[in-house]
């Protein structure tokens, strides 16, 4: 269906009933099942919020749900609260099986869209460590997202030290250390690994490393993090694509892996286009109509 078929509808209904079955089925992993959505809830607003509530359940987004009411959103809960019980959080199903992978093996690497909410399990993991912890990102603009969220975390524990470069400095009063670093300053690591206990590597955006020239670092990076840390956990995350196995076979991590590319969504997009050249003639005609006055 075409965007206008959403908007002008007047039955949204029979269409909204269409998609929950998909979603309850398939779970939300077609794209324009969550564009429909958003044409729906913008356009037919009134109608939709009284099954909004379901759809929340169906979309696996358990932090926004009250009790269940009906026999489906009950079925559902059971998986909530299961998830719950287990994790200690409201995750969603991805977010709880990216948990339990990661703690299960040495090496993990995903996929998942950007609304999959891995910032908030990364969160949950990074409290969870015991050692010091390397998270590596591709730019400064996500090294000073990262630490603000960290600190967060921290609160007002002065024994966890948060830097954005290797160095161990404040050794006394420290009990760990959290880095975020680029690439190029994690390798420094390397210079006294004595020093440090890493017991997770987390490389975000690691499709950093298809780059020409700072993926060889990246790369190189990763190599030795695996030589001279073995016992230490290295997660690749990556934003969505389609092989994220990749990554693990291109430097030979086959045992106690694992690889998942989550096709899940839980935002939808509305897109707004135009013509130019209707645009401009509409201008153009008003223009003409001003100097007749």
């Amino acid at each position: 269906m075409i965007p206008a078929e959403f908007i002008y509808s007047k039955n949204p209904e029979l269409i909204l009933s269409h998609l929950m079955l998909r979603l309850h089925k398939d779970g939300p992993v077609k794209q324009e099942d969550l564009e429909a959505l958003s044409y729906l809830k913008h356009f037919h607003s009134e109608f939709f919020a009284k099954e909004e509530r379901k759809l929340m359940y169906l979309l696996g987004l358990f932090y926004k749900v009250d009790e269940p009411d009906d026999l489906l959103t009950f079925s559902y809960s059971i998986f909530s609260k299961a998830i719950e019980k287990e994790t200690g959080q409201k995750f969603t199903p991805v977010q709880a099986s990216i948990r339990k992978r990661i703690l299960k093996n040495r090496y993990f690497s995903f996929s998942a869209p950007t609304s999959a909410g891995k910032s908030f399990l990364f969160r949950d993991l990074i409290k969870d460590q015991a050692n010091d912890i390397v998270i590596v990102v591709p730019s400064r603009a996500l090294i000073a997202e990262y630490i603000l969220a960290i600190r967060e975390i921290v609160g007002d524990r002065k024994d966890i030290l948060i830097l954005q470069f290797i160095d161990n400095v404040n050794k006394k009063r420290t009990s760990r250390k959290i880095f975020v670093v680029t690439p190029e300053r994690a390798s420094d690591i390397f210079k006294s690994p004595e020093q440090y206990s890493p017991s997770l590597f987390l490389l975000d955006e690691a499709q950093i490393s298809e780059e020409k020239i700072r993926g060889v670092s990246f790369d190189a990076f990763v190599r030795r993090a695996g030589r001279i840390f073995p016992n230490s956990k290295k997660v690749f995350a990556h934003p969505f694509i389609s092989n994220p196995e990749a990554q693990l076979n291109k430097h030979n991590y086959h045992e106690s892996a694992d690889s998942m590319a989550y096709q899940q969504n839980t935002v939808g997009k509305i897109f707004l286009g135009y013509d130019c050249k209707k645009i401009y003639s509409s201008v153009f005609l008003h223009l003409l109509r001003m100097d007749t006055y």
